[in-house]
């Protein structure tokens, strides 16, 4: 267990990038494909953004594709945001991760639906099924635009099993896992999730309010309210899921199928706790990082440092190709 160390976020290695407003960039056609459809592309000082569509089952989701000019590493990540994961709130993660010359990708795990889709019976008695599958359409629209055959899955939270059932089904297309403070790597249950939300809010969320309203748009937060009260069977069959999920077993078969384990824990996590997911998780994955001084907030908190050592940690397991 090492504490992580990442390059200073102004330091010259990594300059912030600087997007210009959409009528100052040079734009490219609109496209369309079978999985994704382009609704708006320009450059940055440093990178292409395109934003679109990924299509799944009569749905869509929207996401962010961001390619850095000078890469250091061809297969891109793809940010598999937690419960109720708002785009926004990994985009500076996305940033920094850009910054060190990784592609980035991330996308609302939310669906825009047809009418046809909307009134399937599967859709409405297990609504999270369908939502789970939004990563994996990102990943098969980005396939489609750009060829990558393989990605880096970096899931936060909820998205760490997420992640790690893409990995299950689709190893061919996944060249390892990140998980970020992920559920699913000790015992929890419905019970001590409740008691642990409780901790989150009054330790984690309220404390960091004053810097997540600085640093995003405040609407998020009527967002997620306004989505939670208006989708009630979603929230808490997430919710359901989330607290009785265990991949452990998942990160052993990712092993065999060449599949790299990476596990960034929060020391101060309110939700996972350090100690229990050390203890009965440790062993399993191919690195394993206690990140010093972060709670599970750290992605929204802390965007530079932790996509300074995603790449890092990558660069010495892969090196730069």
């Amino acid at each position: 267990m090492t504490q992580a160390l990442a390059p200073q976020p102004n330091s010259p290695e990594h300059e912030p990038c600087i997007v210009m407003e959409p009528e100052e960039a040079d734009f490219h056609p609109q496209h369309e494909g079978d999985f994704f459809r382009i609704i708006d592309q320009f450059e940055t000082e440093c990178s292409t953004v395109t934003i679109g569509f990924a299509k799944i089952a009569g749905a869509e989701t929207k996401f962010t594709n961001e390619r850095p000019h000078q890469l250091i590493d061809e297969t891109p990540i793809l940010l598999v945001p937690g419960f109720h994961g708002i785009k926004p709130g990994y985009k500076k993660l996305r940033g920094a991760i850009v910054e060190t010359g990784r592609d980035a990708t991330t996308y609302e795990p939310r669906l825009m639906q047809d009418l046809l889709t909307s009134m399937d019976p599967r859709r409405l008695i297990y609504p999270e099924k369908l939502t789970s599958k939004c990563a994996y359409a990102v990943m098969r629209a980005l396939h489609q635009m750009y060829g990558h055959e393989k990605f880096d899955l970096a899931g936060h939270s909820m998205g760490g099993p997420i992640a790690s059932d893409i990995a299950l089904h689709k190893p061919e297309m996944v060249r390892s896992l990140i998980l970020l403070g992920s559920a699913g790597l000790e015992d929890h249950n419905l019970i001590s999730m409740a008691q642990r939300v409780s901790r989150f809010i009054t330790k984690e969320l309220i404390p960091a309010a004053p810097q997540l309203r600085n640093d995003f748009d405040h609407r998020i937060v009527g967002y997620v309210i306004r989505h939670s009260l208006g989708n009630p069977l979603l929230t808490a069959r997430e919710m359901f899921d989330v607290c009785g999920r265990d991949i452990r077993s998942n990160i052993v078969k990712h092993g065999t199928d060449g599949i790299a384990t990476f596990v960034f824990q929060f020391e101060d996590d309110s939700l996972f706790i350090t100690e229990r997911v050390w203890e009965q998780s440790g062993h399993l994955p191919d690195h394993f990082e206690i990140i010093q001084g972060s709670n599970h907030l750290a992605p929204q908190l802390q965007p530079d440092r932790i996509g300074h050592l995603i790449v890092q940690k990558h660069a010495d397991n892969y090196g730069s190709n």
